[in-house]
């Protein structure tokens, strides 16, 4: 599906507010500097646009694993469990590191850090942090490569 007619859909439809429409808008414009289309069919698109609207409340797990998406050699088919695992989708599918980066922080902005989880602005603070700088280019040459 491409972004374009994602925007219409999210602006036509009257299940969302003003300020849900300008926080989606957003969220897609970072995306689609990544890639133009998305991999999401007109079938599931309520329930990932409904994803995208959660908070991110999630816990790491293991060392750096967040949701379904966020940590080295993430591969799953369940939808991502709140805005932040979206972003970790994309970013494990095609939305470049520094794209990547400005989504995590667009997202804390949104929802306010005091809203998200402990977990969830650890893992924005390490994605945005030096260590992240260094590791993730080797994590999506070795990992992404693999899938």
């Amino acid at each position: 599906m491409k972004i374009a007619e994602i925007l219409n859909y999210i602006q036509h439809s009257h299940r969302y507010n003003h300020d849900d429409i300008n926080y989606l808008c957003g969220y897609f414009a970072i995306v689609q500097d990544g890639k133009r289309g998305i991999d999401i069919s007109a079938t599931n698109i309520r329930a990932f646009l409904d994803t995208l609207l959660k908070t991110p409340k999630g816990e790491v797990t293991k060392l750096f694993w967040y949701g379904n998406y966020g940590g080295p050699g993430t591969n799953s088919t369940l939808l991502p469990i709140d805005a932040l695992d979206a972003a970790c989708l994309f970013h494990d599918k095609y939305l470049p590191k520094d794209r990547f980066q400005d989504l995590t922080k667009f997202i804390r902005r949104h929802f306010g850090a005091q809203n998200c989880s402990t977990d969830a602005n650890w893992y924005i603070d390490r994605i945005n942090g030096l260590f992240f700088s260094y590791v993730e280019p080797v994590y999506m040459n070795w990992f992404v490569s693999k899938s």
